[in-house]
């Protein structure tokens, strides 16, 4: 029964990708143009406040998880049961984790909404445009799926060929599983589909890799005209190096020693997450898709094996 779904399953992914790729090519994805044909979004953000927002959100995170979160502040979660100490690490990590993007993201929409020429709707976090955007973010989720299930795959064969130790669930999946109580459940849910999408989107989509192209702006006299620029459209080069710099930024705050086989398929969600926020200029698109991988990822992770 089990081969009779893992068979099936793959020729359903096969075909599903085979439609995808297809629909990606009519959608000119691999074409240099739809990127030249976005305009750049307008924005005046200072690079010392982005990266005095990140270095925040990085030290928040290590004060919360070495000097405040213990046993005793996580009680809430656990009950009257005694977690075991790896168990208790990860929650410490994860909520550390919630509580610097948090504290980060705050100050990074009061700036938004105090600096930028038109507020949260500069970098695409506008009321008008949260229905387009959550729209465009389904339909790449649909479209990226089976690649993001073949790439984990390869990279879970190949781990297996090198004989490297088993892969262990993310953490977040791995409290679910051992302690399914329901504050921690509902805690980890709320963190897994909202805080985090919608926080590390923000960070690292809205303020990072917008910042980067407005440095090229800057450096290269093209951009807005507000920032000094002819308007001149830029280089489609440049929105990628954008793409991949914030990208390997993004997996890199993903790794810890026990994950090194999640990267690659982190690495090319974060690439697909930059990739629709330059094809929308609307943020709400990578935060739907950055939900839709999490929320996912759980429901597989916690469906009944066998």
């Amino acid at each position: 029964m089990n081969q009779l779904f893992v068979v099936s399953f793959t020729l359903v992914l096969v075909l599903w990708g085979s439609i995808s790729l297809a629909w990606l090519i009519k959608l000119r994805v691999f074409s240099p143009r739809p990127l030249l044909e976005v305009p750049p979004r307008p924005s005046n953000l200072s690079l010392l406040i982005v990266a005095g927002t990140i270095l925040l959100y990085f030290a928040v995170m290590v004060f919360a998880f070495t000097v405040w979160l213990n046993r005793a502040s996580l009680d809430f979660l656990f009950g009257a049961t005694t977690p075991s100490s790896a168990l208790l690490n990860s929650v410490r990590q994860l909520v550390a984790h919630n509580l610097g993007v948090i504290t980060a993201s705050a100050l990074a929409i009061l700036y938004i909404h105090r600096t930028a020429p038109n507020g949260l709707a500069s970098i695409g976090l506008g009321g008008q445009q949260l229905i387009p955007g959550l729209t465009r973010g389904l339909q790449a989720y649909i479209l990226i799926f089976p690649f993001l299930i073949g790439i984990n795959a390869l990279t879970l064969l190949i781990s297996k060929q090198l004989q490297r130790p088993e892969v262990q669930p993310h953490e977040v999946l791995q409290a679910m599983r051992e302690h399914p109580s329901i504050a921690l459940t509902v805690f980890l849910a709320v963190g897994a589909a909202i805080i985090a999408p919608i926080g590390e989107e923000l960070l690292f989509r809205g303020l990072f890799q917008t910042a980067l192209l407005q440095r090229r702006w800057l450096l290269g006299d093209i951009g807005p005209q507000q920032q000094g620029g002819d308007t001149v459209p830029f280089r489609n080069q440049l929105r990628w190096r954008a793409i991949l710099i914030s990208s390997v930024v993004f997996t890199a705050m993903h790794y810890n020693a026990g994950n090194f086989e999640h990267l690659p398929v982190l690495f090319a969600l974060s690439v697909a997450l930059g990739y629709v926020y330059e094809r929308t200029n609307n943020l709400w698109a990578p935060i739907a898709l950055h939900t839709l991988f999490n929320v996912m990822n759980t429901v597989m992770f916690l469906l009944p094996k066998g």
